[in-house]
């Protein structure tokens, strides 16, 4: 299956860079995209974890739903098994200079279209404060399997404390959630792309973009103080 791929500058301003410290490993590319037929039961979506260290680590992983269609699961698979929806968090061995595929499979038993956005955020268990997120994308397709392009968003200032503003005429809708996954606000872009936090809680959030028919075309992470 062709994979195609887009690295997000926003995800650059993750966890561990907003600690200073340089973290033990890191996703290529930090982010995946892939369209779901409805006649798929098991859709994998997957890319792969470096070491950059010359040491062997254990690395932590935590699932974030951001967004799935109800009665629809995830899978998450790392170095060492793959786990079912019941397991929220996991460890494994990350061997000195080891690459290898991390993979969340989108599992449909339903029948009919399953959507997904997951985050996964992983640390080594001895520097848990430098945490490294990945994201995973299924949009539903009525064509075959196939991955798609995540738009490139530009969201400014970043970081903020009264307002955003986003930078792409595809985004209709916004959806800000906590770092575990609750929808603190809904934007409405189609018509002015600058949205207002109305004394929104300082901290890190995600910001889902979708296009006007629903499909998540984008992600971004937003900074605000």
């Amino acid at each position: 299956m062709t994979r195609f791929y887009l690295l997000f500058t926003a995800f650059t301003l993750s966890i561990s860079l907003s600690a200073q410290v340089t973290p033990d490993f890191e996703f290529l590319p930090d982010s995946v995209s892939i369209l779901v037929p409805a006649t798929i039961q098991d859709s994998a979506a997957d890319l792969e974890i470096h070491s950059m260290v010359a040491t062997d680590i254990s690395v932590k992983w935590q699932r974030n739903t951001l967004m799935i269609t109800p009665g629809c699961q995830t899978q998450v698979c790392d170095l060492n098994a793959c786990y079912g929806a019941a397991f929220s968090s996991k460890t494994f061995p990350l061997g000195a200079n080891q690459e290898g595929p991390i993979s969340v499979h989108l599992i449909n038993n339903t029948g009919n279209i399953c959507q997904a956005v997951i985050r996964l955020d992983m640390w080594n268990v001895d520097v848990p404060s430098v945490v490294v997120p990945a994201y995973f994308v299924f949009n539903a397709t009525s064509s075959i399997n196939d991955i798609f392009r995540l738009e490139e968003v530009k969201v400014f200032p970043n970081p903020t404390s009264d307002y955003f503003t986003i930078q792409n005429d595809k985004v209709a809708r916004v959806r800000m959630m906590t770092l575990d996954a609750r929808e603190v606000a809904n934007f409405n872009v189609e018509q002015t792309k600058t949205c207002m936090l109305n004394g929104q809680s300082a901290g890190m959030y995600v910001l889902l973009m979708e296009d006007n028919t629903g499909k998540a075309i984008g992600v971004a992470q937003l900074d605000v103080k």
